[in-house]
């Protein structure tokens, strides 16, 4: 029975993932050690531009605003404060950077990026507030295997303009950055070794100095007992999401959107996510979904459900 279920999973060995995986970019970029220090070093180089002090996000999810509304998960975001982290982790960052390797060809990626976008924004504004300077810029970095546009470009930069005045500025904060490994026109050097280091990430693509650090990185990564373990897991998880109707996603969507509705009640204490996540009852989750939608208080909800 084992011998079987792994035969026909096909999955590639941790050793051979590239950054272009799902699963290697974000044990990277959600490692305590290497995480920032990854991004100061692939950053300035997709951007032309250095950064400030950096927090990084892997995997957040942000649920819909109802349960009959999709919500989505974020594969990379990045926090950019300038000059000084802030004390309190929940302050506004100067800039966004939601970077995402993309590999499905069979998806609608502009439109695909536009709801990230607008899921992006609502989210890092505060419930009440009104002053929408406080908005921070975002960059939607993707990073693909196919030409998007069919131009040839390696480097596509979208920012919305004034049809009839194309050189006024617009400065809604807002930009897209796509980006294709095997373009010939535009973009850099840098950025084409980059990018081809992202597709097939081994030393023989390390081919400069940012490059070697980055692989100094993917390599240590890689020999993890930790991460070993977690692709295990995630070999797992993909293995039941495909045969079981994705139940444990379903699962987890919905504690999601239940620590959402809370948060807008108060702070949800360690404790409470970790009894949530607990919960494996389907049933159960959308009932307390419910509950916490017309909830005056997080103590008022844990009473009506009996976790308190």
């Amino acid at each position: 029975m084992t011998q079987t279920r792994t035969q026909t999973r096909n999955t590639k060995p941790l050793e051979e993932m590239n950054l272009m995986d799902d699963f290697l970019m974000n044990e990277m970029t959600a490692s305590p050690e290497m995480g920032i220090p990854f991004c100061r070093e692939v950053l300035p180089v997709l951007l032309g531009r250095q950064v400030g002090k950096l927090r990084v996000v892997a995997q957040k999810i942000i649920p819909g605003t109802d349960p009959g509304k999709r919500g989505i998960r974020m594969d990379v975001e990045i926090y950019d404060y300038g000059q000084e982290l802030p004390q309190e982790e929940h302050t506004h960052p100067k800039v966004i950077y939601d970077l995402e390797p993309h590999l499905k060809k069979d998806m609608d990626i502009i439109r695909h990026n536009r709801f990230y976008q607008a899921k992006l924004d609502g989210h890092n504004l505060n419930r009440g507030e009104r002053d929408f300077t406080g908005l921070p810029d975002l960059y939607v970095i993707t990073i693909l295997d196919y030409d998007p546009f069919g131009y040839d470009y390696m480097m596509y930069t979208i920012q919305n303009r004034c049809l009839e005045l194309p050189e006024m500025d617009y400065p809604d904060g807002l930009h897209f950055l796509y980006f294709f490994a095997d373009g010939s026109k535009g973009g850099s050097q840098e950025i084409k070794e980059m990018l081809h280091y992202f597709q097939s990430s081994n030393i023989t693509n390390a081919v400069n100095h940012t490059l070697q650090t980055i692989h100094g990185y993917v390599e240590k990564l890689k020999q993890s007992s930790e991460v070993q373990v977690s692709y295990m897991r995630y070999e797992d998880l993909m293995w039941e999401c495909k045969n079981e109707g994705r139940t444990e996603g379903r699962i987890e969507g919905r504690i999601e959107d239940i620590i959402e509705l809370l948060e807008d009640l108060g702070t949800v204490s360690d404790e409470l996510s970790e009894r949530l996540h607990k919960e494996t009852d389907l049933a159960t989750l959308k009932k307390w979904h419910k509950l916490a939608a017309r909830a005056t208080s997080i103590e008022d909800w844990q009473k009506q459900v009996g976790l308190l």
